[in-house]
């Protein structure tokens, strides 16, 4: 009897122990995957790898995407400023030969249109009954640029040095009478004017050292050649409709009484076209015949 009941308390014990052991064994049996075992004890695996790296690769793409449309809308915007800039139009007035008894009304008839323009000045007719009127102009908002001391083209171009020392006289002139260094300069019958063609680019490379540009012109009045008239002086400025930001060259100069008296026509004339008035130093460039040390 003891040898029964002995051996029916084994066989429970194993029953017991075979039901435990069933129970763990289906709680961690082959129904679990390869991959959510790892990520419950924490290991990588291939498909969590390829996964990083096709997320990693599409942050990469999306991060480009961005980059790329902001830099279209950068391209955008500057394309858009530039063709804004490029289609207003705006004339620049360019005085030569003055201050004389002409300019009060070439400035009577600009305040008038409230234009500002560039005036190039010879340095002897800067005396001191004009000393105020030249510092009103800079004063009011127009240029003032070099141009010559005399005007006389055996002095002043007779070689490089004399050349030079025109400038600087002028140069000295004006910064005496308006506190202010001038940046502009014209030179008398333009940059490429066959009296200094010998020694001409050296002159350019001395006076930008000086922190001088010379300025040229792509349309001219011929107010100070031959025998002009109104109808000519007309004439001649209303090229101005062939540029979009055209120079015009005229004079203020003790000769020049019909440009100051047909000024009101050609300032109204332009207007009307549609133009602004600007003074050189807000051109989008200079404007300058180009000469052959620039290609070099």
């Amino acid at each position: 009897m003891k040898k029964v009941l002995g051996l029916g308390s084994f066989i429970a014990v194993c029953l017991i122990v075979c039901l435990f052991v069933d129970m763990s064994a289906l709680k961690h049996s082959n129904t679990e995957t390869y991959g959510e075992y790892c990520r419950r004890v924490g290991k990588v695996t291939e498909e969590d790898t390829i996964k990083a790296s096709k997320e990693q690769k599409a942050d990469q793409i999306a991060n480009e995407k961005v980059k790329q449309e902001n830099s279209q809308s950068k391209e955008l915007n500057d394309t858009k400023e530039k063709e804004k800039k490029q289609l207003t139009k705006k004339a620049f007035l360019t005085f030569d030969d003055g201050p004389s008894k002409n300019t009060p009304k070439v400035l009577e008839t600009l305040d008038k249109y409230n234009a500002k323009a560039t005036f190039f000045m010879i340095g002897e007719q800067i005396t001191p009954d004009m000393e105020e009127m030249v510092k009103s102009m800079q004063k009011k908002g127009h240029v003032i640029g070099v141009h010559t001391y005399t005007h006389n083209r055996k002095k002043m171009y007779a070689n490089e040095e004399a050349c030079l020392n025109d400038i600087k006289k002028t140069y000295d002139r004006l910064i005496e009478v308006t506190g202010v260094n001038p940046t502009l300069y014209r030179f008398p019958y333009g940059s490429a004017n066959c009296y200094i063609s010998g020694y001409c680019n050296d002159v350019i490379r001395k006076l930008k050292d000086m922190g001088l540009d010379y300025v040229d012109w792509n349309v001219t009045g011929e107010d100070s050649v031959g025998k002009p008239s109104k109808y000519s002086i007309m004439k001649n400025t209303s090229k101005f409709k062939d540029y979009i930001e055209p120079v015009i060259l005229l004079h203020d100069g003790q000769s020049n009484k019909l440009t100051a008296e047909v000024l009101d026509d050609i300032l109204k004339k332009i207007k009307d076209a549609g133009y602004e008035f600007g003074t050189l130093d807000e051109r989008s460039e200079l404007f300058q015949w180009h000469h052959d040390w620039q290609k070099k």
